[in-house]
């Protein structure tokens, strides 16, 4: 019964480091992976800036060689239109 008992210890010590493994090794590749996502991330979130900074660069150009009273008289009657809408032309 002791020996028994003794291996029955053994291999639930055995089957519980295995697990532990497991896990952590589980845990490092999830931790890896958001890794790679905060990445991507920060790199969308300093292209949107970037993009941003240039549309306000090239509507202060625009805004400098165009006269704005005439871009609003121009722009008065445009409809604005949805993400999903379109107009055809004929």
């Amino acid at each position: 019964m002791g020996k028994l008992l003794q291996l029955s210890c053994i291999l639930l010590y055995l089957v519980s480091t295995v697990a532990a493994i497991l896990v952590v090794s589980k845990v490092i590749e999830v931790r890896s992976k958001c890794t790679e996502e905060k990445k991507k991330i920060s790199s969308l979130v300093s292209e949107i800036r970037d993009l941003k900074d240039e549309n306000t660069r090239l509507m202060v150009e625009y805004y400098s060689k165009v006269r704005p009273e005439l871009v609003d008289k121009n722009s008065s009657n445009l409809k604005d239109f949805n993400e999903d809408e379109v107009e055809y032309i004929r």
